[in-house]
C-alpha cells in the first residue's frame, strides 16, 4: 500500500515518517534494472517491490502500489517524459527520476512536470536512496551536482532576484515562518513580506507559478538556490 495507508504503514519512531519506503523502478534497460533493484535492497528503509520496462507494466502490477516511483526518462516506448510524469502523479503516484540525461533543461521539465527529485545515472547510489525518502516524505531532492548545475545555469526564464529577494526565497522556501525570514535578516516581518511578495511576482512574470509556499520551493529546488543536502535553512 501506499504511504498513509493505516493497513501496513510501518512508522518510524518520532518522525512520521514510513519505516520503510516501498519503490517501483522503471527502466527498459534490464541489465541497469536489476542492478538498480538489487543495490537499493541492500539498504535499511527501502524494499524495492516491483521493477518494469514500462509504465504500462508497472501500472498493471504491483508496483502501482508503491510509495516511490523511480522512473528513467529515456524509456523507448515514444512517450513523453513530462506527460508520463503528469500522469502518474495524476494516480496518486510519487515520482523521483533516475535518468542518464541530465542537462539543467531536462531537470527543470521533470521538477516542473511533479517530479519530487531528480538523480543522475552517474550519481552516487547514496544520492539515488535519498531521493527515494525525500520523495517518499514530501520534500524533495535533487542530488547536489545537479544542483549545482542548475545554479550556474543561465535559463532564460530564470527571474533576476536582488540578493536580499534570493536571501528571503531560500529561508520562506526552506520552511521558515515569515517572521523568522525577518528574524533571520535582520529586517521587520513587513520588509520581508515585500521581498517574496517581490519574488512571487518575478516567477510569475516569467510564467512561473509561484503562489504557494510548495510553489517557490520548487522553483528554489529547480534553480538551485536551496541546497537540496541541508537538513537546515541557509545561513
Amino acid at each position: 500500500m501506499r504511504a498513509g495507508s493505516p493497513e501496513t504503514e510501518d512508522t518510524a519512531a518520532g518522525d512520521g515518517r514510513p519505516a520503510t519506503v516501498t519503490v517501483a523502478a522503471v527502466d527498459d534497460h534490464p541489465i541497469v534494472l536489476e542492478g538498480l533493484a538489487t543495490a537499493l535492497r541492500q539498504l535499511p528503509g527501502i524494499d524495492v517491490i516491483a521493477t518494469a520496462s514500462s509504465v504500462r507494466d508497472l501500472l498493471a502490477g504491483p508496483g502501482r502500489q508503491a510509495d516511490v516511483v523511480l522512473l528513467d526518462l529515456g524509456l523507448g516506448d515514444g512517450s513523453s517524459p513530462p506527460e508520463t510524469i503528469r500522469h502518474l502523479i495524476g494516480l496518486g503516484m510519487s515520482v523521483a527520476v533516475y535518468s542518464a540525461t541530465a542537462d539543467p533543461a531536462t531537470v527543470r521539465a521533470a521538477i516542473r512536470a511533479g517530479a519530487a527529485a531528480f538523480v543522475a545515472k552517474t550519481d552516487q547510489l547514496a544520492d539515488v536512496a535519498e531521493a527515494v525518502r525525500r520523495t517518499a516524505d514530501g520534500t524533495g531532492w535533487i542530488s547536489p551536482p545537479l544542483a549545482f548545475l542548475l545554479l550556474t545555469d543561465d535559463a532564460p526564464d530564470r527571474p533576476a532576484l536582488s540578493p536580499q529577494e534570493t536571501q528571503a526565497l531560500q529561508f520562506y522556501a526552506a520552511g521558515l515562518s515569515m517572521k523568522a525570514v525577518a528574524s533571520r535578516m535582520g529586517i521587520a516581518p513587513e520588509t520581508a513580506k515585500q521581498y517574496i511578495d517581490r519574488v512571487r511576482k518575478k516567477y510569475r512574470d516569467a510564467g512561473r507559478v509561484a503562489a504557494s509556499k510548495i510553489d517557490l520551493l520548487r522553483r528554489a529546488i529547480e534553480d538551485g538556490l536551496i541546497d537540496p543536502s541541508a537538513s537546515d535553512p541557509p545561513t
